[in-house]
């Protein structure tokens, strides 16, 4: 086919071929002028969330080192009832109920209780306050308070994981944040436009030319470590969304796919709340795991987590709907916690729902993978260690951005100095001659 001339036959014009990389050229200004300025604005912020990120894809391991006297037991032969448990955690403030237990996994693995007022105690206890139990002797290990601004052993690793969430400035910051993720969705696109300025060299974009020193360098590193983990970090800014602006992302998947409601939202609250329930926790425990293991081949089934498919692990009390809401291993979750949800009913022993929090819809999937994917447990160890390096990643961006923006600023500010154009007067003059 000769030059220039179209699929049809026909000729295009000359011109047309020239309107693409001039449209190019006027875009390119605009993608600079957003992706600077949101770097500058948004650098410092990410670089925390980026250091913090790193550290918190170790948060048990923190947590649990700084802690061993909360955190490993004497395995015992048989465990105390769940009841039991709750009751031990509870003795120490009259007017409250457990209203999530986390059980142990493990042989040496206590139970944690989280604790919240009855309704119409006017018992007053601070909000994420929860206690260590022995799940043997039910003797209780400790106790401390989630989320509080304390910087010490006991809550260190608390006050990472809240200074990532919201940087201890509470929900106005939360919202900023949720914010800065859809503003770091967006700059995506741009960021990956630019870093492909000619096309046809198109690898030299992943690499970073380490001999040449100085800016060319320093934007190499900022340019190839920003594409290589472009999908990590695009998956951390929607996961940052929605952890964030939590209504605002499931209103915009509904309009996709519709999610499904869960039977906790949608459950009627009765007139009384039940204190003191017909059915038991432990006999619930029983009914739910008999629910998991009936007609079910995989139930009791070792899961790549080591846990064990059916097995509990953990429950929420709802008193207000008089419902017990157990949380089992299932075959199908997407991270190392329990998806399966069934709900026993506090007064009958009936179960209302028995559903997998990817059920339903594929919105609801979506809404299941967001944590799993943002803290790398959906896919182990080799997922924690990416998101450990997409933490990295993040603060290099960061770095890297800012010292190249400062380095191309001072070195336009000298170019346009007064002793600079000095100097370079008698050069221009002779070639005004020449």
């Amino acid at each position: 086919m000769a030059a220039g001339a179209s699929a049809e036959g026909g000729s295009r014009p000359a011109g047309s071929r020239r309107q693409r990389p001039a449209r190019r050229r006027r875009l390119r200004p605009l993608l600079v002028l957003w992706h600077r300025w949101f770097g500058i604005l948004a650098g410092v912020w990410l670089f925390v969330l980026g250091a913090t990120g790193s550290a918190l894809v170790f948060y048990q391991e923190i947590d649990r080192g700084l802690n061993p006297d909360l955190w490993r037991v004497e395995a015992g032969r048989d465990a105390l009832p769940v009841a039991d448990l709750l009751a031990a955690a509870t003795a120490a403030h009259p007017g409250s109920y457990a209203s999530y237990a986390d059980l142990p996994n493990g042989p040496r693995d206590p139970a944690v209780v989280f604790l919240a007022p009855l309704p119409g105690s006017g018992l007053e206890i601070p909000a994420g306050l929860h206690v260590f139990v022995d799940p043997y002797t039910g003797e209780t290990l400790g106790e401390r308070v989630f989320g509080a601004f304390r910087i010490d052993r006991r809550h260190f690793a608390h006050f990472l994981y809240q200074l990532h969430m919201d940087l201890h400035l509470g929900p106005t910051a939360s919202w900023l944040l949720g914010l800065l993720a859809f503003l770091w969705v967006l700059d995506h696109l741009p960021a990956a436009v630019l870093s492909f300025p000619k096309l046809g060299k198109w690898k030299e974009s992943f690499r970073v030319r380490w001999r040449v020193g100085g800016l060319p360098r320093l934007y190499g590193l900022h340019r190839a470590s920003g594409l290589w983990l472009l999908p990590l970090t695009l998956a951390l800014a929607v996961s940052g969304v929605y952890f964030n602006w939590y209504d605002a992302f499931r209103g915009a998947v509904d309009t996709v796919s519709p999610v499904t409601k869960r039977y906790y939202e949608v459950a009627p609250v009765r007139g009384a709340p039940v204190a003191e329930p017909a059915v038991g926790p432990d006999r619930a425990l029983e009914l739910a795991r008999e629910r998991a293991g009936a007609g079910d081949e995989l139930a009791g089934g070792e899961l790549p987590g080591g846990e064990l498919a059916g097995e509990v692990d953990g429950l929420s009390l709802l008193p207000a709907q008089g419902l017990y809401w157990f949380r089992l291993f299932d075959e199908r979750d997407p991270g190392p916690y329990g998806g399966r949800w069934i709900y026993v009913d506090m007064e009958s022993g009936e179960v209302p729902s028995d559903c997998h929090a990817t059920e339903g819809s594929f919105g609801n999937a979506v809404l299941a993978w967001q944590f799993p994917l943002h803290s790398g447990k959906a896919f182990g160890w080799p997922g924690r260690v990416a998101i450990f390096l997409a933490g990295l990643a993040v603060c290099t961006l960061s770095v890297t951005g800012f010292v190249v923006w400062a380095r191309k600023r001072r070195g336009r500010g000298r170019r346009g100095s007064p002793r600079r154009r000095k100097a370079e007067e008698p050069a221009t003059e002779l070639k005004r001659a020449a």
